[in-house]
């Protein structure tokens, strides 16, 4: 559909000046000059290209859109290789100045690299997306810090937890991972707070989840009676909050 309308316009393109030129004279009968026609070309100049970047504009974000639609359906499909190729080439296509995109865009590359990780056999691809999954949460979390918003200041601390989580999968040292896990547990709690008194639903959702990912993971290293009553506590709580959220 894009493409089409590409065409059709390129088409009409050699009749556009003739038409703004009249336009401009009903328009501006005022500032119409017959004694100063480059004065009017001038004019016409400028009302033609804005016009021109305008479409242009339009064009480019629908293609944006396209892609973005198009990744989406390979998420829901489990597509993550194919699904990371899409986001990548959105996020080469994001103006640099929208940091709220782009952050966005980044946590999506994390999300897709890690469960890319997570579908091959092989020892060195895992390793590979991994560190390629910690990078983009890592950047997607400085990225949602240089905004304002209490919510995306929520999703900063949210990828920075994530880009820790993603890495574990580099350690072999069973103490280390569990240490780890709970720095990771205390980011969720801190970003969870955020989510609820910015009362961003979705967010509050997300880390819900993430939370009960971390827990699970302690479940498996925590062999104290103690410390697993406790994590299994905790998961029923952070449980009924994401229950309770969705109401």
């Amino acid at each position: 559909m894009v493409e089409l309308t590409a065409r059709v316009l390129a088409r009409k393109w050699e009749f556009c000046e003739r038409y703004l030129h009249s336009m401009w004279i009903k328009l501006h009968p005022a500032r119409y000059d017959r004694r100063s026609p480059l004065a009017n070309a001038r004019d016409l100049h400028k009302v033609f290209w804005r016009e021109r970047l305008r479409t242009y504009r339009f064009i480019y974000m629908q293609r944006i859109e396209r892609l973005l639609s198009k990744a989406e359906e390979f998420e829901k499909n489990y597509a993550w290789l194919e699904a990371s190729k899409l986001y990548g080439k959105v996020y080469r296509m994001v103006e640099e100045e929208d940091f709220s995109r782009r952050a966005q865009i980044q946590e999506k590359l994390g999300l897709c690299f890690y469960n890319v990780a997570l579908q091959t056999d092989k020892q060195d691809l895992l390793n590979s997306h991994v560190r390629k999954a910690t990078k983009a949460y890592k950047a997607a979390s400085r990225a949602f810090s240089s905004l304002s918003d209490p919510s995306c200041n929520a999703s900063a601390i949210r990828c920075k937890a994530l880009a820790l989580f993603c890495a574990l999968d580099l350690l072999d040292k069973p103490k280390e991972i569990v240490r780890k896990l709970y720095t990771v547990l205390e980011l969720q709690k801190g970003a969870l707070k955020t989510y609820k008194k910015s009362k961003d639903v979705a967010g509050t959702i997300a880390q819900c989840r993430d939370i009960l990912q971390t827990i699970d993971d302690l479940l498996e290293y925590e062999e104290m009676r103690g410390k697993r009553v406790e994590l299994v506590d905790l998961g029923l709580t952070y449980g009924e909050e994401a229950i309770q959220a969705c109401f």
